[in-house]
């Protein structure tokens, strides 16, 4: 550099001065000058400082290389380079979960959490198989569930809710009877149509009466009233109930519309039921019992039998007087001992055992199909003879069906012991001597069992009730075969120890305290003799009368 000097005068004196300097342009000489930002004395561009007397910085288009990763300023790259596809973006090659947003990211919320609005730098959606736990219900975006599949028949809908009967979306992945099953699901809550509003498939008796459907229509309901009651204004099948369809309506008065004396199933003026339902005529002496309107029908109309001339008046009872008598045997150690006082209220008794006609009569008008266990296909035959092999409810049933019941035990003894009499026999205190008053016993002294009935196919044919009158009781006029046919049963259950634990007197009695068996009496031997058997036991030795009389008191 030459120098020149110039003379000036300066401040009124003549001096000899420098001359000026030219403005800096990076001299790298490591002082900043003017105009430099920094000056590292060296020519690396590739510092802090690079040779333009600059800082380095992001984007200045030159890649330090006096850094590590980690330090403050490192650069792994500088704009528009790119490496595996991945193009540079901050002086880095952007990776996701960064926290930045770069090319091919939607997202980036710097975590890798799947349940928030950004996954795998992708947004979140319905249908990616997790669930959004940043949202609250009601929030758009909030998901109950994310399976992810859009199937609308399974565990989770493409809305991502859980499926729900009434959403009009059928589940197939649920079996009958386990929670959620649909076998329906039409998207509404209506109850008239063929889906109910709990996804089951609209039926006769649901309650719900269908719409829509024509009376030919499969399907179609006059009414529903949710039971299957037929004795009320709606019976099977959905039909209003009316006149002639085989049902007896319960839930009207007499009076009001609607009600039925009788519903034989058709509309005929000329049967046991007139064609109006209004009241029955039932066909007197056709052998054909029709209760209520008749109390018996013997197949004929002649009075001085077991039925009057018109069927209305049962004459196989007898009117009992009550009264008090000493009840079971006088002395012994057995199952009819000790005695002790009884008193009975007046009641009525069968004066004989229930015959196979009565029996049929009864099975006919109940509409029975099955034949009880141990019958033939027919008890026709020997019509006359007393029932047998019928159970201890079976016997009950028919009694009640007739607005009866069995008598109690008590009752059965006061009546074989002539009441008040205290007799030991129907007869009186002697043993029957001949086949004139029974049709079995096997007593010493008493009828050989061989000379008073036959055996056919080695089962005894039984007299047929009252034919042996000298038999009947001598104080119960008419009452026959207490003793000396077939057993009966009666309404009690059996204790050997009944009498021993029964109070010195008392009234109108029936056992009930424990047990399983009930009593059986009658056949052979003194009238207070007992027996037992299993109630769902038919013999073919035991049969049954029936009772009517004041309800008697169970024993504790």
């Amino acid at each position: 550099m030459r120098t020149f000097l110039f003379l000036m005068i300066c401040m009124g004196f003549l001096v000899a001065c420098e001359p000026a300097r030219e403005l800096a342009t990076c001299n790298l000489d490591g002082v900043v000058d003017s105009g430099e930002e920094c000056d590292d004395g060296n020519a690396n561009a590739f510092d802090e400082c690079t040779n333009t007397c600059h800082f380095a910085r992001c984007g200045d288009g030159v890649l330090r290389r006096d850094l590590v990763p980690g330090e403050a300023g490192f650069e792994a790259c500088e704009a528009g380079e790119e490496a595996d596809g991945v193009r540079c973006s901050s002086c880095s090659f952007g990776r996701c979960g960064d926290g930045v947003v770069t090319e091919g990211e939607a997202c980036d919320d710097g975590n890798d959490i799947s349940e928030d609005a950004c996954i795998s730098c992708s947004r979140a959606a319905c249908g990616d198989q997790f669930v959004r736990q940043d949202l609250s219900a009601g929030e758009p975006g909030f998901e109950r569930c994310d399976d992810g599949n859009d199937d609308e028949e399974d565990g989770c809908t493409s809305r991502c809710e859980p499926p729900r009967c009434g959403d009009g979306l059928l589940r197939v992945d649920r079996a009958v009877g386990e929670r959620g099953y649909e076998a329906c699901d039409d998207g509404n809550e209506d109850n008239t149509d063929e889906c109910l509003d709990d996804c089951s498939v609209a039926r006769c008796g649901d309650g719900h009466v269908r719409e829509g459907l024509n009376p030919e229509d499969t399907g179609f309901e006059a009414c529903d009233d949710g039971n299957n009651d037929n004795l009320d204004a709606c019976i099977e099948g959905c039909r209003v109930a009316r006149c002639g369809d085989g049902f007896l309506r319960g839930d009207v008065a007499e009076g009001d519309e609607g009600y039925e004396a009788c519903d034989d199933g058709n509309t005929d003026d000329d049967d046991g039921c007139a064609g109006d339902c209004s009241e029955l005529r039932a066909n007197c002496g056709d052998g054909i019992l029709e209760v209520p309107a008749e109390a018996c029908d013997d197949n004929n109309r002649f009075d001085g039998d077991d039925c009057s001339a018109d069927c209305r008046q049962d004459l196989t009872e007898v009117l009992i007087e009550g009264g008090c008598f000493a009840q079971g045997a006088p002395s012994g150690s057995g199952n009819d001992t000790p005695s002790h006082r009884v008193c009975v209220s007046t009641f009525s008794l069968s004066r004989k055992e229930v015959t196979r006609r009565r029996y049929r009569q009864y099975l006919v008008a109940i509409e029975a199909v099955d034949v009880p266990d141990g019958w033939s296909d027919s008890i026709d035959h020997r019509e006359d003879q007393p029932i047998v092999r019928v159970t201890y409810d079976e016997a009950q049933a028919y009694c009640r069906y007739f607005g009866k019941r069995l008598p109690t035990e008590s009752e059965w003894e006061f009546a074989a012991r002539g009441g008040t009499l205290g007799l030991s026999y129907p007869w009186g205190d002697e043993p029957a001597p001949n086949c004139d008053r029974v049709a079995k016993t096997s007593r010493s002294g008493e009828a050989n069992p061989n000379e008073c009935i036959p055996r056919q196919d080695n089962v005894y044919q039984w007299f047929a009730p009252c034919s042996r009158p000298d038999g009947s009781s001598i104080h119960q006029p008419g009452i026959c075969d207490l003793i000396g046919n077939v057993r009966e049963w009666v309404a009690d259950l059996y204790s050997s120890s009944a009498y021993r634990n029964r109070a010195q007197e008392t009234q109108n009695p029936i056992y009930q305290a424990s047990g399983s068996n009930r009593v059986i009496r009658g056949k052979i031997g003194q009238a207070w003799k007992r027996d037992n058997g299993n109630p769902t036991t038919a013999r073919n030795d035991v049969g049954f009368r029936c009772a009517r009389g004041e309800d008697p008191i169970p024993e504790e």
